[in-house]
């Protein structure tokens, strides 16, 4: 499937440099252009096994700022997901988040963008493990291990992500 569209208003994000602590964001919005792809395919093994591979490629042409801010080009996807005795669903993900780009003042912290940088912030992968217990239709456990590999990645700049964590709830 492919797009392309016009986005009047798209809301893209960049570090509050008048803030002291300078851990907000401002909202920016830009005109923008998309050009947007996106491909999935799905095997079934059999009804208790499947595999997804999906991907969405994506091209930003804005306005007035340099780039579009905190975007990526592009996310890969393999998924699989194995049910066994229908209480009991094990899922994997190994995904890729493309390159973006953030916006960083200069150390005079001046508020006219046309004087900013452009930071590139690289493309990461995430590898996560999934278990679900289904005790009955509305009451489910569960238990995710995600970003398994460890890899330190900045999802907006100046904010790390965890590394490897667990999530577990009912």
């Amino acid at each position: 499937k492919a797009s392309q569209s016009e986005i009047d208003q798209m809301p893209l994000y960049a570090t509050d440099t008048l803030e002291a602590l300078k851990n907000r964001f401002s909202v920016i919005y830009d005109k923008v252009k998309l050009i947007k792809g996106h491909a999935e395919l799905t095997y079934i093994v059999k009804d208790n096994l499947r595999f997804t591979l999906g991907g969405d490629y994506y091209q930003y042409t804005p306005t007035d700022q340099a780039k579009v801010w905190y975007h990526p080009d592009m996310k890969i996807s393999l998924q699989g997901q194995y049910i066994y005795h229908t209480n009991f669903i094990f899922k994997a993900m190994l995904s890729y988040i493309g390159t973006q780009y953030a916006p960083v003042a200069p150390a005079t912290g001046s508020a006219d963008m046309t004087k900013w940088a452009t930071k590139t912030i690289n493309g990461y992968p995430d590898l996560n493990l999934g278990f679900d217990y289904k005790f009955s239709k509305p009451f489910t456990a569960f238990l995710n291990l995600n970003n398994l590999a460890n890899v330190s990645y900045q999802r907006w700049l100046n904010y790390p992500t965890q590394g490897f964590n667990v999530i577990a709830g009912i």
